[in-house]
């Protein structure tokens, strides 16, 4: 009897195992847009979906501001992709709308990446991106009006 309930636990239990495992690492069926990519004079660091370990928004006043958290090896990739561009312009595109240009700082802020100014439309589609649930080409011309 008890191999018989330990049997029908390891049933169970696997199928939950493998989900963890899903939602840990999804497995996208299709390729998927980057999320956000970042571009300088003469380099570009896309950041797709399954480099993204969180995205937070704030709205105050119809503005709103989003945190991108990335998983590790991204963030090392970020941080390596800032390391030499010091004083350079950077560009933050999604959906190669340019959603915002900075100046890279001498300490860049490691392994995330804060993008002011937006509204909550955006955040939402970018959301959307992250999660698989749409592609660039899903969104109107007019949510992202100057895509290139």
């Amino acid at each position: 009897m008890r191999g018989t309930v330990f049997a029908i636990l390891g049933l169970v239990a696997a199928p939950i195992c493998a989900a963890a495992q899903e939602i840990e690492n999804p497995s996208l069926p299709r390729d998927y847009d980057p999320v956000v990519s970042f571009v300088l004079p003469d380099a570009a660091l896309p950041i797709g979906p399954r480099e993204i370990a969180a995205i937070e928004m704030s709205e105050s006043g119809g503005i709103t501001d989003i945190f991108f958290r990335f998983k590790t090896t991204a963030a090392m990739r970020f941080d390596r992709f800032l390391t030499t561009a010091t004083g350079e312009v950077l560009e933050v595109r999604v959906c190669g709308y340019l959603m915002q240009r900075i100046t890279v700082p001498e300490q860049p802020v490691a392994g995330s990446f804060y993008l002011s100014g937006t509204n909550a439309l955006r955040g939402e589609a970018i959301r959307a991106l992250w999660h698989g649930r749409a592609q660039c080409d899903d969104f109107e011309e007019t949510l992202f009006p100057q895509s290139i």
